[in-house]
């Protein structure tokens, strides 16, 4: 089912302009339709975009070590075994040695960046 590339910018928390730039860049012109801020965009075209649109996510982290400078933690993301450099408030400075964690991850200006958030017990 096709949708509206306007639509779709809205989901990913996207300018149309940026949505529309990434689009004309990547997709053939087989799976765009329209033309101005009205295009639409069919299924093939729409799993591609999910891959290039820059997403939050929360993940899950075990604390590996404390690192020099008070505002981090080196944690492992147990997914794809990557060791990253969480930001933590200063509250929870020593309390986080070898526990699991709940990290947001944040895509700001082509570099990803790491919180640490309130775990949700809703589960």
């Amino acid at each position: 089912m096709k949708k509206l590339l306007r639509k779709l910018a809205e989901e990913y928390c996207l300018s149309f302009d940026e949505a529309h730039e990434i689009a004309t860049l990547r997709l053939d012109e087989s799976t765009i339709t329209g033309r101005g801020k009205n295009l639409w965009v069919n299924e093939a075209g729409q799993e591609v975009l999910e891959n290039m649109f820059p997403m939050d996510a929360m993940l899950r982290a075990r604390v590996v070590k404390e690192l020099p400078n008070p505002n981090y933690v080196r944690a492992k993301i147990a997914e794809c075994s990557e060791c990253i450099a969480v930001r933590i408030p200063l509250r929870m400075r020593g309390r986080l040695a070898n526990k699991t964690i709940s990290v947001f991850a944040k895509q700001e200006d082509g570099v990803r960046k790491y919180h640490w958030i309130k775990p949700n017990l809703d589960y």
